[in-house]
């Protein structure tokens, strides 16, 4: 079959330009390491996070004009390339074994390597337990793992699709009518997996343990721009899992020592977040070990008056001690399950 000449240049022309469209994507993608150094400076990032940061890119390249299917494509197209360019060239590799949303940044380096690296991979959950006691200083334990709060599933989508709306709204510089009316199959694509953080639901790694937190907790920010439980939480966290906080004995310990420099804050997060019983457990410990007299905690005490049963215990998920042995504390009708209690009151009167 013979081509005219119009037709050889047309092909000609065709691949030049994929050529030069080849290479400008290329281009990007070599960029975008260097920005990823430069700029962005955590050891994590998500897959969204990378989409988001080219897409804005993109924008301000095409600002003028409302953004087609080919567009899209293109967009698309650029984003995967980039994806497996910073992979082939070390530059990321993934976070977990079976999923592929989220990575490490190799060669950066930060005072709190791996905390960081949660807090900048996965964006929706914070420090806790064990990990927010070191940071706090409340602790001389070195612990294996990193503890990391994660809010469910649904939580999580909600949150990642907020995310890309309002990134739209600022990048597009439209409000969110205009940005519904961009054409459907743009929108649906914006909705695949490139623009989105999956809720990590397969997330094996050997440094890391995930609490899932059906309501997530409010979180504080640090100077070193990690999302951590307040402390007045902690202490609170402490009493309700103690297994991930040191066990209980650590616990015990920990508030012996440290509850009375944080006693406002713990009394504060108390009257917003506690059960009565939860309160009498926290109201017995400041009041009668710690010796602290205030009036939140004297009401906190009345509150107590005339309660009765079988779940007035220290722990909830301990059996009681021996009969004979049994502390039981007449101010907060709280049995006292624990020898650190049968200790501290026989040492008390000892003394």
């Amino acid at each position: 079959m013979l081509y005219s000449s119009n037709e050889i240049q047309n092909e000609k022309e065709f691949h030049r330009a994929e050529i030069i469209r080849l290479s400008e994507i290329e281009k990007i993608a070599e960029n975008f390491g260097l920005w990823l150094y430069k700029s962005h400076k955590k050891p994590g990032i998500s897959q969204q996070k990378i989409a988001l940061e080219i897409l804005k890119k993109w924008f301000q390249k095409s600002s003028k004009k409302r953004p087609s299917l080919d567009d899209f494509k293109s967009l698309s197209e650029t984003i995967i390339f980039t994806l497996q360019f910073l992979k082939d060239n070390k530059t990321i590799q993934s976070l977990f074994k079976e999923n592929h949303s989220f990575f490490q940044i190799t060669d950066v380096t930060t005072d709190y390597p791996l905390e960081s690296l949660l807090c900048s991979a996965l964006p929706y959950g914070y420090l806790s337990h064990l990990t927010a006691m070191v940071y706090y200083n409340l602790t001389n334990r070195i612990p294996k793992h990193v503890y990391y709060t994660l809010p469910s599933p649904a939580k999580w989508r909600k949150k990642a699709q907020e995310d890309l709306r309002l990134s739209l709204e600022d990048l597009y510089q439209r409000d969110l009518k205009e940005i519904d009316k961009l054409p459907r199959v743009f929108k649906e694509n914006l909705k695949n997996s490139l623009f989105q953080n999956p809720f990590p639901a397969k997330r094996e790694n050997p440094n890391f343990i995930f609490t899932l937190q059906k309501e997530p907790l409010p979180y504080g920010t640090t100077p070193e721009g990690l999302r951590i439980l307040p402390i007045g939480e902690l202490f609170l966290t402490m009493l309700k899992t103690p297994e991930k906080c040191g066990g209980k004995d650590h616990v015990l310990a920990t508030w012996a020592e440290h509850g009375s420099t944080y006693a406002k804050q713990i009394l504060k997060t108390s009257q917003k977040r506690s059960s009565q019983i939860e309160q009498a457990r926290i109201g017995f410990f400041l009041d009668e070990i710690l010796h602290i007299s205030n009036p939140v905690i004297e009401n906190l005490r009345q509150k107590q008056e005339g309660k009765r049963g079988g779940s007035r215990k220290f722990w909830p998920d301990k059996d009681y001690s021996p009969a004979e042995k049994t502390l039981y504390s007449e101010n907060w009708n709280l049995a006292l399950n624990d020898p650190f209690f049968q200790d501290y009151f026989t040492s008390k009167v000892a003394s």
